[in-house]
């Protein structure tokens, strides 16, 4: 049941906080005891925390993808952790107030963050450049699709409601394969279909 609470959460985090618009106080004021609990080591309290706020519609900040996957990380859910973290690297970049301890757990946690060099190649090889004209996937076969920018769900929203629905252009991980990629670069949008 948390996994998936977890799973919803995180879809909606990737849409709340994207938007430019003020936090109300009652989110700030829960950001503030979930810290409060992260800070005194009560993680399973701080969990349900920032899971609760975490619903449809509510504005987040940023750093609520760290304090999440630092909790859940401290809270022995480890794997759960990964996607917060990554999340909160992806919308805040290197500027971010916690990226270094962000990179420090995803470390710890064996990953490999997107901006870590590759300390594996042989120092005296240089690798052949690849513009991203000729190779835009840059040596992936999948890439994070950019009409749902990796959520795996279109939200339209209207005067009235908000509609809910799965993206057809990546797969169940918010994923686009290399060609559709290519060809949605060219101006055409190919739909994922799940047996190819």
């Amino acid at each position: 049941m948390v996994r998936i609470q977890l799973l919803v959460a995180f879809l909606l985090l990737s849409f709340a906080s994207s938007m430019a618009l003020p936090v109300d106080s009652a989110t700030v004021q829960g950001m503030k005891n979930g810290i409060y609990y992260l800070e005194n080591e009560q993680y399973e309290k701080a969990n349900i925390i920032f899971i609760s706020l975490m619903k449809p519609g509510t504005v987040l900040p940023d750093e609520i993808c760290f304090y999440t996957g630092k909790s859940l990380y401290h809270s022995n859910r480890k794997q759960q952790s990964i996607p917060f973290l990554y999340k909160y690297i992806e919308l805040t970049d290197t500027s971010g107030l916690f990226y270094q301890e962000t990179i420090a757990l995803l470390t710890l946690l064996g990953e490999i963050t997107p901006h870590e060099k590759d300390d594996k190649s042989d120092s005296k090889v240089e690798k052949e450049f690849i513009s991203v004209q000729d190779d835009p996937c840059q040596g992936h076969d999948h890439v994070v699709c950019p009409i749902c920018n990796g959520s795996g769900v279109i939200i339209t929203k209207s005067r009235y409601n908000t509609k809910y629905e799965p993206c057809p252009y990546s797969d169940e991980r918010g994923l686009m394969d290399c060609t559709r990629y290519k060809s949605y670069l060219d101006g055409y949008l190919i739909e994922y279909t799940p047996n190819e």
